[in-house]
C-alpha cells in the first residue's frame, strides 16, 4: 500500500504543470491579498510606527482608566482639528468670523496648539489624529463588549417576558436560555488592545478558497482522470492489485496533497498579514477585537489562528474527497465539471439565500461552501434548530466534516470497485465509426467544414452548451414592467421634457427651476400667512399647499438633472462640445451594471470554453490525430476549419447572451438619445473618442468581439499544446473564468492581467483612455499570436525546441 501511495505521489510530482501552476497560484494569491490591503489600509501601513508608539504609550493601566485618558486626548485633538479647518479656510467667506469666535471661546486651547509641533507640521497632526482615533475605538469596543456580555442575561430575562417567547418547549425559548448560558463564562475576561486588521483580513480573505478549489481540481485530474483519458484504467483495474489498493492509494495521496496545499496557501496569507500589520499580543483573547464580539469561544489570538488553519485544511480535504467521488463515478470531463459546478453553485446559493432562521437553515450551514467559512464558524455564535432544540453550529459542523471525510472515501471505494468501465465509457472508435458513417454520404467543397461542425456540435456537445446559453438568455429577458420609485418617476418626467441637445431655452428652464426651489420655503410661508390672515380661502390654501408639496417632492430628481446640466455646461466650455440630456436611468442600466456584466462574462466564458476545448482534444484522445494529419487536408485546412467553427460558435453565443440587455433596455426603460455624443454621459466625459452613443456601443462591441476571438485563439492553442481535454479545460477556465470570479469578489486589480477587461469594456473605457484599451487588447493579441504559432508547430508535429533550433540555423546561414 505504501508503495502505491508513493507511486501516486511520484506520478503527480512528475507533472510539469503542477510545478508551474502551484507556485503561480501561490504567488498570485499573495500578491492579490497584498495589493488589496495596501490599497485599503494605505494610510495605516504608512504610519504603522506611529501607531505602535501610541499603543505602547497607553499600555499598563486598566481599560477604563486608559479610555478616560484617551477620551481627553481625543477631545483636544478634535478641537485642534476644528482650529486647523478654520485657519485653512480663512479666505472662504464666513470662516473669519468662526475663527474669531473660536479663539474667544478657547484661548487656552489656541495657545496650546500654537506651542505644539502640530502648528508647524500638519502631516503629524493628521497622523496622530488618525492613530488616536484607531486606538480610542479599540478601547471603546472593549468597554462596549464588557457591557454587552454582562447584559446578555438581562436581555434574555427581558425576552422571556414577551408572550411569543414563553412557550417552554419551543426552539425560541430554549435558544434564549442556551445563549445566556453559553456566554456566561465570558463575563469578566481580561481584554487587551491590539490591531485587528491583519488577523481579520487574513482569515476573511476568500480568494484563497477559490485558488484552493482549482488546486484540488487539478490534483483530482492527475490522480483520477488522466488514466481514464489515456485508456490505462482498464489495464490497471484488471491487474492483481488493481481495485481496492489502487483506489485507497489514490485517496490517501489526494488527502496528503490537499492537506499540505491548504496548509501552505492559508499559512502564506497569514504570514503576509503578519508582515503588514503584525498580530499584536497573541495571548490576548479574540473578544478584545470588535469582529469577534459574537463569538462564545474563549480563544487567544494564537489559538484562533491555529484552529483557523486546521479547519481550512479539514474543509479542503473534504472538498477534495467530494471531487474524488464525482471523478470516480463519471467518465466524461464535461459531465464531471458540470456536476461539480452544480454542487458548488447549489451550496453557495444555499449559504447566501437561505435565511438563518429558516427551517432550511441546516442546509445553509451544512454544506462544503459553508464549511470553508472558518471565520464565521469560530467568530459568530449561532444555534441551529434541530428538532426544536438549539444546537451550536460549530460542533455540528465539525461532526459533519468528520462524517463526510469518512463517508466520501468509502463511497469512492465502493463505486470504483463495483463500476463496470466498459459499459460506462463509450468507445472512441465506435464514436469515430458513427461519425464516418454519417459523413460518408456528404459531398461538396464544404465537406470538411460540415464534418467538423458535426463533431463540434454533436460529439463535443457544443449544441448542448448553445441550448444552455439560449435558456440563460431567455430567462434574463425581463418581460415584466419595470417599476420606478417616486424620485426616478419625477426624473423621467424631467428628462422627457429636456431630452436632446442643451439649448439656451433648456438652460433658462433649469435656472428658473433652481430659483423656484430656493424660493420654495418663502412660497410655503407666504401661503400659510395668506391663509392665516384670511386673504385666501381654505380651498385655495389646500390647492397651493398640495402644489408646493408635490413640487418639493421633485427636489431629488431635480438635483440629478441639475448635475447633468452642470456637466453639459462644463463640457460645452472646456471641450466646445454640445452635449445632450440623456436619461441616466436608461444609460446606467446599459453601461453601469458591473454585476450583470461579470455574471454574463462568467456564464459566457464557461460555456464557450466547454464548447471549444473538445475541438482538438477529441482527435488526440481517440488517436485519430496521427491519421488526420497525414491526409491531404489534414493540417492547415483542418486546423483552419476548426478555428472558423470556433469563431462562429463564439460569436453566436455572444449574441445570444448579449441580446437580453438591449431587449430589456428597449422594453422597460425610457428611450436613449442614441445620436447624442457619448461625452454627454458623465461617466465618459473625459473619453477622447468623438462618437455618438450608438457608435460607442458599436465600437465597444467590435472591441469585445476582438477580445473574445483572442480568448478563442488562446483556448484552442492550449488545447493543441496540452492535448488532454481535462487539462485544457482546467487551464482555460483558470485563465478565462477564475479571474472573473476573483474580481466579482472585489479584487479589481486582476483585470489588467486577465481577459476580464474584454467583458467589462464599458467600465474599462470609463476608467482608462481609449489608447489604454487598445494597448490592453494589443498585449492579448501578441500573447494569442505567440501561442498560436507554437500550437501550429505542435499540431504539425514539431516541438518548440525543434522550431527554435530551425530559427537559429536559418539565422546562422543568413
Amino acid at each position: 500500500m505504501l508503495k502505491l501511495i508513493r507511486y501516486e505521489l511520484f506520478k503527480v510530482s512528475r507533472k510539469r504543470l503542477i510545478w508551474l501552476v502551484l507556485p503561480f497560484f501561490l504567488l498570485s494569491n499573495g500578491f492579490l491579498y497584498y495589493n488589496q490591503q495596501t490599497k485599503a489600509d494605505d494610510y495605516l501601513l504608512q504610519h504603522m510606527n506611529q501607531y505602535r508608539e501610541w499603543e505602547q504609550r497607553y499600555q499598563g493601566g486598566s481599560s477604563e482608566e486608559t479610555l478616560a485618558r484617551m477620551s481627553r486626548v481625543q477631545q483636544e485633538l478634535s478641537d485642534f482639528g476644528t482650529l486647523v479647518v478654520y485657519r485653512v479656510n480663512l479666505e472662504t467667506q464666513g470662516y473669519q468670523e468662526l475663527l474669531r469666535s473660536f479663539i474667544q471661546d478657547h484661548p487656552d486651547l489656541v495657545e496650546r496648539f500654537d506651542k505644539s509641533p502640530y502648528s508647524k507640521d500638519p502631516d503629524q497632526f493628521r497622523a496622530d489624529l488618525f492613530t488616536s482615533n484607531l486606538l480610542f475605538s479599540q478601547y471603546q469596543n472593549m468597554q462596549g463588549y464588557k457591557e454587552y456580555v454582562s447584559g446578555i442575561q438581562d436581555r434574555a430575562d427581558e425576552l422571556l417576558t414577551v408572550s411569543v417567547f414563553q412557550k417552554k418547549g419551543s426552539f425560541a425559548y430554549r435558544n434564549i436560555l442556551k445563549t445566556a448560558a453559553d456566554f456566561k463564562h465570558l463575563e469578566g475576561i481580561p481584554l487587551k488592545s491590539g490591531l485587528e486588521n491583519g488577523i481579520v483580513s487574513g482569515t476573511q480573505y476568500s480568494t484563497t478558497d477559490l485558488f484552493m478549489g482549482v488546486v484540488l481540481f487539478l490534483l483530482c485530474i492527475y490522480i483520477f482522470l488522466q488514466e481514464k483519458e489515456s485508456g490505462l484504467l482498464k489495464l490497471i483495474r484488471t491487474s492483481k492489485n488493481g481495485r481496492f489498493p489502487v483506489i485507497a492509494a489514490k485517496l490517501a495521496a489526494l488527502t496528503l496533497l490537499s492537506a499540505a496545499a491548504a496548509a501552505v496557501f492559508y499559512s502564506s496569507i497569514l504570514l503576509i498579514a503578519y508582515s503588514l500589520y503584525g498580530f499584536g499580543d497573541m495571548s490576548r483573547y479574540v473578544q478584545s477585537m470588535l469582529p469577534f464580539k459574537y463569538s462564545d469561544l474563549l480563544l487567544t489570538v494564537r489559538e484562533y489562528l491555529l484552529y483557523f488553519v486546521l479547519l481550512k485544511v479539514a474543509a479542503s480535504t473534504l472538498l477534495a474527497l467530494l471531487f474524488a467521488v464525482v471523478f470516480v463515478a463519471l467518465h466524461h470531463a464535461g459531465k464531471i465539471y458540470l456536476t461539480l459546478a452544480l454542487l458548488l453553485v447549489s451550496s453557495y446559493l444555499a449559504k447566501v439565500a437561505i435565511h438563518p432562521l429558516s427551517s432550511l437553515g441546516f442546509f445553509k450551514y451544512m454544506n462544503p461552501v459553508s464549511y470553508y467559512d472558518t471565520f464565521s464558524l469560530l467568530g459568530v455564535y449561532h444555534n441551529l434548530n434541530i428538532g426544536g432544540h438549539p444546537v451550536n453550529r460549530l460542533p455540528l459542523s465539525l461532526l459533519g466534516i468528520a462524517v463526510l471525510i469518512l463517508a466520501l472515501p468509502a463511497a469512492s471505494v465502493a463505486v470504483y470497485i463495483k463500476q463496470n468501465i466498459a459499459s460506462l465509457q463509450p468507445s472512441p472508435n465506435r464514436w469515430w465509426q458513427l461519425f464516418i458513417t454519417r459523413i460518408r454520404s456528404k459531398r461538396g467543397s464544404n465537406r470538411l467544414f460540415v464534418h467538423e461542425s458535426y463533431k463540434a456540435l454533436i460529439t463535443g456537445r457544443g449544441l448542448l452548451y448553445m441550448v444552455i446559453a439560449l435558456i440563460v438568455g431567455f430567462y434574463t429577458v425581463n418581460l415584466e414592467e419595470v417599476r420606478f420609485d417616486q424620485d426616478d418617476s419625477f426624473y423621467n418626467l424631467y428628462l422627457k421634457q429636456l431630452a436632446g441637445p442643451l439649448t439656451p431655452e433648456k438652460a433658462q428652464f433649469i435656472e428658473a427651476e433652481k430659483g423656484r426651489f430656493r424660493n420654495l420655503p418663502v412660497e410655503m410661508a407666504d401661503n400659510e400667512s395668506a391663509f392665516s390672515s384670511h386673504k385666501i380661502s381654505y380651498h385655495q390654501y389646500s390647492l397651493k399647499k398640495s402644489e408646493l408639496e408635490v413640487f418639493q417632492l421633485k427636489s431629488k430628481a431635480f438635483e440629478r438633472v441639475a448635475q447633468q446640466y452642470s456637466h453639459l455646461a462644463q463640457l460645452q466650455t472646456s471641450r466646445h462640445l454640445t452635449g445632450s440630456f440623456v436619461n441616466e436611468i436608461s444609460s446606467n442600466y446599459l453601461f453601469q451594471n458591473r454585476f450583470r456584466d461579470q455574471m454574463v462574462g462568467i456564464v459566457y466564458s464557461s460555456l464557450l470554453l466547454l464548447t471549444l476545448t473538445p475541438l482538438f482534444t477529441m482527435d488526440y484522445k481517440n488517436g485519430m490525430v496521427s491519421v488526420i494529419r497525414s491526409t491531404r487536408k489534414g493540417r492547415f485546412s483542418l486546423y483552419g476549419s476548426k478555428h472558423l467553427i470556433a469563431y462562429l460558435l463564439a460569436i453566436g453565443m455572444l449574441a445570444i447572451l448579449s441580446a437580453p440587455r438591449f431587449l430589456n433596455l428597449i422594453h422597460g426603460y425610457a428611450p436613449l438619445d442614441w445620436d447624442a455624443p457619448i461625452q454627454s454621459l458623465k461617466l465618459y466625459g473625459n473619453l477622447g473618442l468623438s462618437v455618438s452613443i450608438r457608435e460607442f456601443v458599436i465600437v465597444t462591441a467590435m472591441l469585445q468581439l476582438w477580445g473574445i476571438l483572442l480568448l478563442v485563439q488562446v483556448a484552442l492553442a492550449l488545447s493543441v499544446l496540452l492535448k488532454r481535454h481535462s487539462l485544457a479545460l482546467l487551464l482555460t477556465l483558470a485563465l478565462g473564468v477564475i479571474p472573473l470570479v476573483i474580481q466579482s469578489a472585489g479584487l479589481d486589480s486582476i483585470q489588467a492581467f486577465s481577459f476580464n477587461g474584454v467583458h467589462l469594456l464599458y467600465f474599462q473605457l470609463a476608467d482608462h483612455s481609449f489608447s489604454y484599451t487598445l494597448g490592453y487588447l494589443g498585449v492579448l493579441t501578441c500573447a494569442g499570436l505567440l501561442l498560436s504559432w507554437v500550437s501550429w508547430g505542435s499540431y504539425k508535429g514539431y516541438s518548440i525546441s525543434w522550431r527554435l533550433e530551425r530559427i537559429r540555423n536559418e539565422t546562422l546561414h543568413s
